[in-house]
């Protein structure tokens, strides 16, 4: 059995996958840009610590949705009936 020849890489495919690496790294810095402003982007030259996250409750938990949005819950859905013949 001889070797097989390693299937050769066309250029075109690595200048197609580079130019995909490079589109997306362009829509990631527009994205932040569009979403935070200047300040997104330059947050990676000066760290900051995060906010300490709230106590745990537990009974946050078990009291159910109804407490858990901060006592908001989304309006009912109340269908309308149709109206029957008389």
């Amino acid at each position: 059995m001889g070797r097989r020849a390693r299937p050769r890489t066309d250029f075109r495919t690595v200048v197609l996958g580079v130019g995909i690496l490079l589109a997306a790294a362009g829509a990631q810095f527009a994205t932040h840009l569009a979403i935070g402003g200047f300040s997104q982007l330059t947050r990676m030259f000066r760290p900051s610590r995060l906010p300490p996250p709230p106590p745990f409750d537990p009974f946050d938990l078990m009291a159910g949705p109804e407490t858990a949005a901060g006592g908001r819950m989304p309006p009912k859905f109340n269908p309308v009936q149709p109206r029957l013949p008389q």
